[in-house]
């Protein structure tokens, strides 16, 4: 894949469409890209085989909403971001599978909407963020959160799975932010404020 990637590339400094000096950008984005269209098409594909493929796609579309907004777990290693990948939409369809209270929904919503409301959003080290950026997004994340709840509400009130959807994504992001807290800079900073602050008293 990646011969094509660099090959098209080529293609690209060749009809003059980018500079010679912005191939190494561009190669890495559509690399990435690239992946990003591989790891969707077998996530889809998979809940297609399932017989899921309408609560797949709203799945991805959520989730990958909230993962864009709200960051979390990124791994180094493009191996186990596919592997990730893979278990996610595995375990999706086998919680799909599960009859769930609608108490026990509901639980899960207020737990996991708490968790992303008090932590997200959370940076990475490739892509660290100011502290008016993470003010920004989690604002902006607030409203649609909410907008979410009310929506998957009204999922459980009419007995759909779609409130099982919903309430996936939002239990997946939760996680992910857990996980991503450790290798944080903006969260590696508030801490060392916090250590810093209790040393000084």
């Amino acid at each position: 894949m990646y011969k094509v990637v660099n090959q098209v590339t080529n293609i690209l400094v060749d009809n003059g469409v980018i500079n010679k000096s912005d191939t190494e950008i561009y190669t890495y984005g559509i690399k990435l890209f690239s992946m990003k269209c591989i790891h969707t098409a077998i996530m889809i594909g998979i809940t297609l085989y399932a017989g899921r493929v309408f609560e797949g796609i709203i799945f991805i579309l959520v989730y990958s909403y909230l993962r864009r907004n709200l960051g979390g777990y990124h791994s180094q290693s493009k191996h186990v971001c596919f592997t990730l990948s893979f278990l996610i939409i595995i375990c999706f369809l086998m919680y799909l599978k599960f009859s769930l209270s609608n108490i026990f929904l509901i639980f899960v919503s207020i737990f996991s909407t708490t968790i992303i409301l008090i932590i997200g959003p959370v940076d990475t080290v490739n892509k660290p963020a100011t502290p008016k950026e993470i003010k920004f997004f989690k604002g902006k994340i607030r409203n649609n959160l909410y907008f979410l709840l009310m929506i998957k509400l009204i999922f459980i009130a009419a007995g759909s799975d779609y409130a099982k959807v919903l309430s996936f994504c939002l239990l997946s992001e939760s996680i992910d932010l857990l996980l991503g807290i450790r290798s944080s800079p903006i969260y590696y900073i508030k801490k060392k404020a916090l250590v810093d602050m209790v040393k000084h008293h």
